[in-house]
Order: structure tokens, then C-alpha cells, then sequence
């Protein structure tokens, strides 16, 4: 009796190879029934009448087709699953099919691996995993290769939401991909063409090959000749020679790395340190996991040993200066980089030596580094531009900085192209033109840039493209003037589109014009008010998110941050109504026990913020989006800010271009908020006072 599968869709995904996606529709479609077959591809695929064509964009990258199947597909889809499919990938045994897979949100081949996280490429996926993804895509940036970044680097996160992980010994009997099977292992299916010898034989494995060599696409790939030569991707290299022989142990060490296993290589590295303490490279790369590890004393330790061996290797010195800056042990790392320039300019030293600078405020310093790196380079390193970019906006030299962070959208970390596709908007004319204008980055840089929308609206019809939780602030900010989308397509296909955070770079604006400095945004009018005790209502937030579905950006959060006890407890006196603007915390004890008022338990949204920000006469807060939406509210705000907020703050120390209601805490030196704090409870404590006397008259 043949397979049926009612709670999965099967999914076939192809841009480049249409024949050889039917081919694999049809394997696949021979073993089991399906509840429902989805072709989603730019170009039409001939099958049976029961599968359905979704016509797709012609994706342009790898990425295309990765960010439809996070945040589109699952809008396509009514089963609890989906089963992925390519034109290299398809169902081979459907004998071996259990519905334990059923029981995992991620079920793929297992990987070479051996910390835990050892299960990838999962083509089957549960539909709640995909719109989860979808909801999330902010906290869930999408980059390539997607299936090491969702099967490692966000795993933990997502385990911690409740989704499931097929362990290895399930993933082994449901798909084999670069682990090679045994003779007598059996799989529910495969995946990669320099398989294909494992699965097809005579006339089918020609006709695959056949029209391998006839596709355009696949003839500037190595496809062909993997299968050809026999070729397997060998992920782990047994060692060239004893193990007394420290260049083959040392590439063994490097591949180790590359496939994840770090302990293993850095036991082997140790290895060869002992035979030969003089191995400059060997002591580098353990000095580097030591770093990654989160032990830069360790780390600094190997460095130096390398150095020792080689100290004029201007590469050694870089590393050790890198590693040194992370450990925020900047004098070391600053007279590092100089070392490596001074032994040979090279672009790392420059670009790295740039970062430092930066981080220490030294601006000036810190573009000239960046210049001197673009002049190593061919200038187009996006992540140096980025860097310049907004070292140059801290300088004040917004039109050249606005137009060198521009390049942002091609570095690692950074926010991907948004995926609807139409003219890019360079400063032309908009008189009787629409515009498709989009956000990006933090809640706090959405909220300070909507300012441009506004400012555009007065020339252009504005579709503005904004996330769920500040919808209703951008529908109340705009009314019917503009039309307000989240992640639907325009209803209208515009003429141009524009991130809001490169309008800057267009419209020239300076620090001196930023427009609506005194607010833009309005709270909604419900009717009623929160009554609090006579007083002075004043918010206090005190931390960053904690961004655990962003473990890139989670330190600098954290950085952000301050305690409870730290900020809101030194504030509490009489005549003040401190109120908790602050969300998912545990200190709920603490604010009742001071007797602060938490009217958050019910917010949704950053409207119903603004709505409790609109009764306060004072919000004090750490750097965070509350610090934007009072700003942007017109509300007084004192905005507690890290030493390096370059961005947006630029070299600002107490008023600040953005917002006129605005009071910069700037900490004078790294990591120590002794001095904003001081003078901040200074401030208050004379607010405080001189509110009280006003009320006695």
C-alpha cells in the first residue's frame, strides 16, 4: 500500500533547474500521497493536475529562496507540515517512513558535529516552526547558509520556545546528506547531487547527469565534476602522517575548526605546541578559541607565546590586537595594531585598528584608519563602509556618512534587502510619484527615523512598511495620508522604495535640520486617563532587551543596561509616582515592595506605551526604544547612554540633534556609569525639590 502522508505538504522550491525539479517531484510523489503538492518557482514546471504552481519572483541569491521558505511559506500552506524538496533532493525509500519524524518540529541528515547541535539541512519542518520564524524575523535575521544558522546558531533559542530537534539516531533513518551511509542503512531520503551515484543507476543516473551538463546554471558549479570524480565532501581529513607532524596535524587542526569541533582542535593544537613550542600558526589558533571560548586571558597568553616565536609577523599582531579590544583591554590592543602597521599596512590592521578607535570615541582618528583601509581594499567592503559611515555621522558629515552606511545592507549582521524588489529611490524628483518606504534595525532607529516618512508625505504618496508592534503608532501618526502595511506586498506597486535610514543621504540633511525635533508622534485618546497620587509622574526603564534570539547583538544589550536597584531605587522619594515602564523583567517584587506603579502587564504595543508615556511628566530610561517614543513624543526623557553610542548619538553629551525633549547621561568612560548616574539622581534630586516648592506656592 503506498505512503500516505495527509499532514505534510510536499514543497518543491527551484529558480535555476525546472526539468530536473519535475524529475524529483515525480520520485518523490511515486512513494507517498501527500495532503497537498506546492511547486514555488519563477518558471512553470510540468506535473499532475493535483499539484499547485505558485509562480515566485526570480530569486536573485541563494538567500531568495531561504526568505521565502521563512516568512512566506507558511502562508501557503493548511497541513501541519512541510517536506522540502530540490531538484537534488527528493524520496527514495518511503518503507523507512515513521511518524516519529511527526513528533519534531526539524527533522533533517545528520552533520559531522558533536556538541549536541548535530542535525541539519531539515526539510522536514513544522509549519508553527515556519510562521514562528516569520513573526520573529526581526529577532531572526535570515543569512546563508540558512540551514547552519537555524540548525546551530538559533537552536538553543528556539528549544527554549518549545520546538523539537530530531535527535541524530531519528535523523539518521530519515535523510543522508555529506555523512556517507553504510551498505545496509536504509533512508527515508537524501539530499545533494554528489549522491546521486547512491541512488540512481544506468539510464536514470545518466538522465540526471544528461541534464546537469545541459543547464546553464549548473555549468558554472562544481556539480558535475563531484559526481564525475567521485567526489564526497570529506568534512574531517584523517591526519597526513604521525602525529608528530605538525603541518599535517596543524591543517587537520584548521578543518577541525571549520567543521565546528573545536575542543578536538584545540587538543590537537596542544599536541603540536608541546612538540614544537615554536609553532607561531599552532599557538595563533588556540589563542583564537580561546578567545571564542570566552577566556581573552588565555587568549592574550597564546598570542604572546606566538609573538615569541615570530615577532615580526605583522598578521600575529593583529590577531593579538583583536583579541585584546574584545577583552576591552584597549592599550594593549591599541599598541598592537600599531605594531602590525608598522611592520606592513595591511587592510585588517587599518580596518580593525578603525573599530578600536572608534570604541573609544576617537573619531577622527577612527575615519582616518578607516581611509586608510578603503585604500588596501577596492573600497566596496561593506562592513567598512558601514563603520565609516557612521564614524562620518558622528563627525557631522552626514551627506557623506549617510551615503557610506548605505553599504550596510551588504554586511554580515545587518538587516537583508527587504524582499519585495522595486526602483530604488536616489533623491529624484517625487512630485505625483509613491514611494514604498521600509524600516530596519531596532525598534529605537524605526521609531527616530518615521520623521522622514513625514517629511516625504509633503511631496509624495507614502506606503509605509512598519513591524506589528508599532503599527497602530504609524496608523495614528499618519491617518488616512498614508497607506500602512506590515509585511503584506503594496496594494499599488510604487514607483520607488527607500529604507527610512538612507532619506538622510537625499535630502541632505545636517544635525542643524533634522525635522521635527520637538515630536511627531501623539498618543491615542481612550477616553479615560491612569490616575496616580499627586506627585510627579515619572517612567523609569532600566534595561535593554535581553535579545536572546540574537546572540550577535546580546552583549551590547547587555551593555546597555543597568539594574533595578541601580537606577529606579535611588529615584524613589515622596511626592514622586515612579511607574515601571519596562517589559518582561523579574523584578516585580522589588516594584512592589518600592511601590512603583507596573500599568505594562496589559501592553501589547508600542501604542499602548505612548499612551502611558503620554501621563508621565518625566521618562529617565537607559538607551533603548522607550528613550526613542518619549523623544518622539515630545515627552522630557533623560536617555542614559554607553560611552561608544556613536550611533545615533554621535559625539553628543547632553542635548542631542533628535529629539529637543532629550537629556544625554553620557558615561565618560567604557563600562562605568559612576558619572551619568551621579549627575543624573543630582538632576533629579533638584527636580524633585523644586517640583515640591512650585507646589507649596
Amino acid at each position: 500500500m503506498k505512503l500516505r502522508l495527509p499532514d505534510v505538504t510536499l514543497v518543491m522550491i527551484d529558480g535555476t533547474c525546472p526539468e530536473l525539479a519535475r524529475l524529483s517531484l515525480l520520485d518523490s510523489m511515486e512513494q507517498a500521497d501527500f495532503g497537498d503538492v506546492l511547486i514555488c518557482s519563477p518558471n512553470p514546471i510540468m506535473t499532475p493536475r493535483s499539484c499547485r504552481w505558485l509562480r515566485t519572483d526570480k530569486w536573485t541569491d541563494r538567500l531568495g529562496p531561504s526568505a521565502f521558505i521563512w516568512y512566506d511559506l507558511h502562508k501557503l500552506v493548511k497541513t501541519k507540515f512541510v517536506l522540502l524538496t530540490s531538484w537534488d533532493a527528493w524520496v527514495t525509500d518511503a518503507s523507512v517512513w515513521s511518524d516519529e519524524f511527526l513528533q519534531y518540529d526539524y527533522v533533517g541528515a545528520p552533520w559531522w558535529y558533536d556538541d549536541g547541535m548535530n542535525v541539519g539541512h531539515g526539510l522536514l519542518r513544522s509549519t508553527r516552526l515556519l510562521k514562528f520564524l516569520a513573526d520573529h524575523r526581526d529577532a531572526l535575521p535570515i543569512a546563508h547558509p540558512e540551514d547552519d544558522l537555524l540548525s546551530r546558531k538559533y537552536r538553543p533559542a528556539l528549544e527554549k520556545h518549545g520546538f523539537k530537534w530530531a535527535p541524530e539516531h531519528v535523523a539518521a533513518r530519515f535523510m543522508f546528506e555529506c555523512t556517507k551511509p553504510s551498505r545496509d542503512s536504509r533512508h527515508f531520503m537524501f539530499h545533494d547531487s554528489f549522491n546521486f551515484p547512491l541512488v540512481l543507476q544506468g539510464e536514470r543516473l545518466a538522465e540526471r547527469i544528461h541534464l546537469m551538463q545541459e543547464n546553464e546554471y549548473l555549468k558554472t558549479t562544481n556539480k558535475l565534476a563531484d559526481i564525475e570524480n567521485g567526489r564526497r565532501p570529506e568534512i574531517l581529513p584523517r591526519l597526513a602522517g604521525p602525529p608528530g607532524a605538525a603541518e599535517g596535524a596543524y591543517d587537520a587542526a584548521e578543518m577541525m575548526l571549520r567543521a565546528g569541533k573545536r575542543d578536538e582542535a584545540s587538543a590537537l593544537l596542544w599536541q603540536i605546541v608541546k612538540t614544537n613550542p615554536r609553532h607561531a600558526d599552532a599557538w595563533a589558533l588556540r589563542g583564537l578559541i580561546e578567545d571564542h571560548s570566552g577566556r581573552p586571558e588565555n587568549a592574550m597568553l597564546h598570542h604572546g607565546f606566538a609573538l615569541q616565536a615570530q615577532p615580526g609577523r605583522h598578521d600575529l599582531w593583529c590577531n593579538r590586537g583583536i583579541t585584546a579590544m574584545n577583552a576591552k583591554m584597549f592599550k594593549e590592543s591599541e599598541e598592537s595594531f600599531q605594531k602590525s602597521i608598522a611592520l606592513q599596512p595591511t587592510f585588517e590592521g587599518h580596518y580593525n585598528y578603525g573599530n578600536l578607535l572608534s570604541s573609544l570615541m576617537r573619531v577622527d582618528d577612527a575615519v582616518e584608519q578607516y581611509k586608510q583601509a578603503a585604500k588596501a581594499h577596492d573600497g566596496n567592503h561593506a562592513q567598512l563602509n558601514a563603520n565609516l559611515g557612521v564614524a562620518l555621522i558622528g563627525q557631522g558629515k552626514w551627506r557623506e556618512g549617510f551615503n557610506a552606511y548605505r553599504h550596510r545592507f551588504n554586511a554580515p549582521g545587518f538587516p537583508p534587502h527587504p524582499r519585495f524588489q522595486y526602483p530604488k529611490w536616489r533623491g529624484q524628483s517625487l512630485n505625483g510619484k509613491t514611494i514604498m518606504l521600509y524600516v530596519e534595525q531596532g525598534f529605537g532607529d524605526e521609531i527616530m527615523s518615521l520623521r522622514f516618512a513625514l517629511k516625504l508625505l509633503e511631496e509624495a504618496t507614502v506606503i509605509l512598511a512598519v513591524r506589528p508592534p508599532m503599527f497602530r503608532v504609524a496608523r495614528q501618526m499618519f491617518g488616512k495620508k498614508s497607506t500602512i502595511l506590515m509585511y503584506d506586498e503594496p496594494p499599488v506597486e510604487p514607483d520607488f522604495m527607500c529604507a527610512l535610514l538612507d532619506i538622510p543621504a537625499f535630502l541632505d540633511v545636517t544635525p542643524e535640520t533634522v525635522p521635527f525635533k520637538a515630536g511627531y508622534l501623539c498618543a491615542e485618546d481612550r477616553g479615560y486617563r491612569l490616575q496616580f497620587p499627586p506627585g510627579l509622574n515619572v517612567g523609569v526603564c532600566w534595561a535593554s532587551g535581553k535579545r536572546d534570539l540574537q546572540p550577535s547583538v546580546a552583549e551590547t544589550a547587555r551593555q546597555k543596561s543597568l539594574t533595578f536597584e541601580q537606577l529606579v531605587a535611588p529615584l524613589a522619594r515622596p511626592g514622586v509616582n515612579l511607574v515601571c515602564l519596562q517589559q518582561n523583567h523579574s523584578d516585580h517584587a522589588a516594584l512592589s515592595k518600592l511601590g512603583v506603579h507596573d500599568p505594562m502587564a496589559g501592553v501589547t504595543d508600542f501604542a499602548d506605551t505612548a499612551w502611558i508615556i503620554d501621563h508621565l511628566d518625566l521618562v529617565i530610561t537607559v538607551d533603548t526604544s522607550v528613550a526613542h517614543l518619549a523623544g518622539a513624543l515630545g515627552k522630557p526623557v533623560w536617555n542614559l547612554t554607553r560611552f561608544d553610542a556613536l550611533w545615533p548619538w554621535m559625539q553628543e553629551t547632553s542635548k542631542t540633534c533628535w529629539y529637543d525633549s532629550m537629556t544625554l547621561y553620557r558615561q565618560e568612560r567604557p563600562l562605568d556609569w559612576t558619572g551619568p548616574l551621579k549627575r543624573l539622581q543630582a538632576d533629579f534630586a533638584a527636580k524633585v525639590d523644586g517640583a515640591l516648592l512650585h507646589a507649596a506656592e
